[in-house]
């Protein structure tokens, strides 16, 4: 990903705004760059408080003990394990993760074009 595209969707990803530069979005990027963005929306996600007291205050275990970001993690894992399932002879599994990650997180990035359960056309 070239680095202004790159910027562009970092600070995107932090905001959860889901503004990209490209017309198809994620589309056309490898898994790794996907993995990136899924770590940034989920990052975006979580309160501010729960930054500060990560980053500033060193209390890393403050990820578990917000209410909020326990259901978040129980949504993002449980949604992705089922959809996972759901789409078991398919082998793209980032992109479908990565679809359900930018929804849950009111982002709106898009993977590609994905068909869920043979609704393809």
């Amino acid at each position: 990903m070239p680095i202004w595209q790159a910027i562009n969707h970092a600070m995107s990803a932090i905001a959860t705004g889901g503004f990209a530069i490209t017309d198809n979005s994620f589309g056309s990027y490898s898994f790794i760059i996907k993995l990136i963005g899924i770590f940034l929306v989920i990052l975006g996600s979580m309160s501010f408080s729960v930054h500060y007291k990560i980053f500033v205050q060193r209390k890393f275990l403050e990820i578990f003990k917000n209410i909020q970001n326990r259901v978040f993690y129980i949504l993002l894992v449980g949604g992705a394990i089922l959809i996972i399932l759901i789409n078991f002879d398919k082998s793209h599994y980032v992109n479908y993760v990565f679809e359900w990650e930018s929804s849950l997180g009111t982002c709106g990035f898009s993977a590609g074009n994905i068909c869920f359960i043979n609704s393809c056309n």
